[in-house]
């Protein structure tokens, strides 16, 4: 919903967090203060998206906790998100 995204970024905007937001098959963006970053994954044809979310999210945090780079993070999400798709249930 691009009213629900704008509302996110111009959260960030304002207080100067980081949103992520994930876009499904058209990848994922970040927004942290005025800074937008943007990652456009493979495009798959999922099996079972079953825990894609969860995966990325997981991919993402430990990428960022570990190098605080938001664009490799989303890079690292997306990858093990991936993963998840290509296969029948939530592994």
């Amino acid at each position: 919903d691009e009213a629900l995204i704008n509302n996110l970024r111009t959260l960030s905007r304002v207080l100067g967090k980081l949103c992520v937001i994930t876009l499904e098959k058209y990848g994922s963006v970040a927004y942290q203060g005025n800074e937008t970053y943007a990652y456009i994954g493979n495009q798959l044809e999922a099996i079972d998206a079953t825990g894609a979310g969860d995966s990325f999210l997981a991919g993402f945090l430990c990428s960022y906790l570990k190098t605080n780079d938001i664009q490799s993070s989303l890079k690292a999400g997306s990858s093990l998100a991936e993963k998840v798709i290509l296969q029948l249930g939530a592994y």
